[in-house]
């Protein structure tokens, strides 16, 4: 799962590189902000739903709000990925939900670094 992650990271750089080329600076940096925006909402709201009462209650706020600014930043966008054109959205759709439902990969090299001490 990590793989896919990294994947999606890297093809977002690959995707903001592209716009900043072709249409310019504000292009590429919406993608970029964009995808960082889903990727801090979907993992965001998975440690706030594992969290206390509070973050429960304000973690889909928050993450409702980032949702709503990678919406708007995406919205003019146009992507190509292997000869398909689809919405900024839709990647923005793609990396929220790959985090959310992603396992939490510093919970993962804890454990390992416990169990190789003891």
């Amino acid at each position: 799962m990590r793989f896919l992650l990294f994947m999606y990271a890297v093809i977002s750089v690959g995707f903001a590189v592209s716009g900043f080329r072709s249409d310019g600076a504000t292009t590429g940096l919406c993608i970029i902000g964009a995808s960082a925006l889903a990727i801090m909402a979907g993992a965001g709201l998975r440690g706030s739903l594992e969290g206390i009462r509070v973050q429960k209650i304000v973690g889909p706020i928050i993450t409702s709000l980032l949702l709503a600014l990678a919406g708007w930043l995406s919205m003019g966008l146009s992507l190509d990925l292997a000869r398909q054109r689809f919405p900024g959205w839709v990647w923005v759709s793609i990396g929220f939900v790959a985090y959310l439902f992603c396992p939490d990969v510093s919970r993962d090299a804890g454990d390992r670094q416990t169990n190789s001490v003891q």
